[in-house]
């Protein structure tokens, strides 16, 4: 039994064939005159059918594990996805399992397809690439974009053929600006292909810099759901240069798109957002009240609790616009339901 189990399910079990026999009508050719007759020829024995791949003891097991964030309840957009952090125990095992379980016929729509499908290429191996790529060709968008999004965490330990999939995608005159998802997705093409083409990484941050709206007319005209797929890429970018349009989308009335963009602005440490999001302080949902004050947390290194002591340090230390008064209206004001 193969020992590396990822090695054992990639394997498939294969034998020699057994050569054709001449004369398949089993005649024989009758023997010279005065000749004694040659014996029949000896029936070939029958092949033996290859065994089945071993998948490995844990194979299985893996699959269990990804059942439990398959449950809506266990994975969602407002609960986040701990089950995941068990996955990544598995390391490179857990790939075959996944890829199978992607490729599902009946896996459904959960948040669950993203994360796991994200979680591919930052297992850190090249063997991760070749499912990432199918899913590139997915039937839904998000999807697609959580693909290319794991090819670029994969890095350039992706393969030729998966950088060349990328450039090819990336060129199609569909995947322009403003054609619904394919805005995402050209964005997380030019993520991926920054990653992956260090040679050309420049030009493609530039490219995904020109596809990140920036006004607040401009983000507020992108749709929601595209919005979020725009912040969470200039974060896992690092793109810098497009934080202002990241300050921006704390003004829209999406609680996801505000989520992510006080995680952006945080992990980026963009003091230019303290003020907008020392106004979240006051919102309604309490999720987002925690979002913006450990975002501030990680942006100045100082720590208070409430809007009132954030607006009085941020007087004291002169940080600009602490004297205005707040202007947006607080965000989404709906209480955040599991599943969400």
């Amino acid at each position: 039994m193969p020992t590396d189990r990822l090695s054992a399910f990639a394997f498939i079990a294969t034998l020699a064939p057994v050569a054709a026999f001449a004369g398949a009508s089993c005649a024989r050719e009758e023997p010279p005159p005065a000749a004694t007759p040659s014996p029949p020829a000896p029936t070939p024995p029958a092949p033996t059918p290859p065994p089945a791949a071993d998948k490995g003891p844990r194979h299985e097991e893996i699959h269990a594990a990804i059942d439990v964030i398959r449950d809506r309840h266990a994975c969602n957009r407002v609960t986040g996805c701990p089950g995941l952090v068990a996955l990544f125990q598995y390391g490179p095992e857990l790939i075959a399992p996944a890829a199978e379980a992607l490729a599902r016929p009946d896996r459904g729509d959960g948040h669950w397809t993203i994360v796991l499908t994200e979680a591919l290429g930052q297992l850190d191996d090249a063997r991760a690439a070749e499912p990432l790529v199918a899913l590139l060709s997915d039937r839904r968008w998000d999807i697609r974009v959580a693909a290319a999004i794991g090819l670029g965490h994969l890095g350039q330990r992706a393969p030729p053929a998966a950088r060349a999939e990328l450039q090819r995608l990336a060129a199609l005159p569909d995947n322009e600006p403003g054609a619904g998802g394919d805005l995402g997705f050209r964005a997380a093409l030019e993520f991926a292909l920054a990653r992956v083409d260090p040679e050309r990484a420049r030009a493609h941050r530039e490219t995904l810099r020109a596809l990140v709206p920036q006004t607040r007319a401009q983000v507020l005209s992108v749709p929601a759901p595209i919005l979020d797929v725009l912040v969470n890429i200039v974060g896992h970018a690092r793109l810098t240069e497009a934080l202002p349009g990241v300050r921006n989308a704390l003004a829209t009335d999406n609680r996801f798109v505000v989520a992510s963009a006080l995680a952006v602005a945080g992990r980026l440490k963009d003091s230019g957002a303290i003020m907008p999001i020392i106004d979240k302080l006051d919102d309604r949902n309490p999720t987002i009240r925690k979002l913006a004050n450990a975002a501030l947390g990680e942006i100045t290194g100082a720590s208070f609790e409430g809007a009132g002591p954030w607006r009085a340090w941020a007087a004291r230390v002169g940080v600009p616009g602490a004297a205005d008064p707040p202007t947006d209206p607080p965000s989404d004001p709906r209480p955040a339901a599991p599943g969400d």
